[in-house]
């Protein structure tokens, strides 16, 4: 059985017993995955784990008794993973600016088959932001002249994550204040 990410399985049982079915309940690996109490014994199985998975029907009649199926296996397989598209929206690419700026860093991104739970900003390898959804804005101080590379990244809900181009920005001017001249002696 192959779905996409997302689709349920539907499951159903056939069962009878000679003082009437209570319920069936539904096992995928050994974990109770749901119960119908009314024929016809159907489930929607809404979030099915990818890979191999025995089911089982375990019949319960009215006065207790129980029976379970023979165990039935199928094949979940979800298609791969697309990755989340990272795009910089500010600064520009090669940016100048003095030290003691504020830069502004926007950086949005989408995922081609769910969504974007989280990104982070780094600069120079370094994780400087963290944001919830599908948007970053992070205002970055620059302190310390010379190059800075800055990366986004972003992660979609089954944990795949991409990285955007990478931004040099460039912080240049003096970073210390001009050595005052020393007193003259007389």
């Amino acid at each position: 059985t192959r779905l996409a990410p997302g689709q349920p399985l539907e499951l159903e049982a056939a069962a009878e017993a000679g003082d009437g079915v209570k319920r069936v309940t539904f096992v995928a690996n050994g974990v109770v995955i749901g119960t119908a109490t009314a024929a016809p014994y159907r489930l929607t199985w809404a979030e099915p784990a990818a890979g191999d998975v025995d089911l089982v029907a375990r019949v319960v009649s009215k006065t207790g008794r129980g029976n379970e199926s023979g165990r039935v296996r199928v094949r979940v397989d979800l298609p791969a993973n697309a990755l989340p598209v990272v795009t910089w929206r500010a600064p520009a690419h090669g940016a100048a600016v003095a030290p003691g700026s504020n830069l502004l860093f926007r950086a949005e991104a989408r995922d081609p088959d769910g969504r974007v739970v989280a990104m982070e900003l780094w600069r120079d390898g370094t994780n400087i932001a963290l944001a919830d959804g599908a948007m970053l804005g992070e205002a970055w101080p620059a302190e310390t002249v010379g190059r800075h590379l800055f990366t986004a990244v972003a992660e979609d809900e089954r944990g795949g994550r991409s990285t955007s181009e990478v931004l040099h920005i460039e912080v240049v001017g003096p970073t210390e204040a001009p050595e005052q001249e020393s007193e003259k002696s007389t």
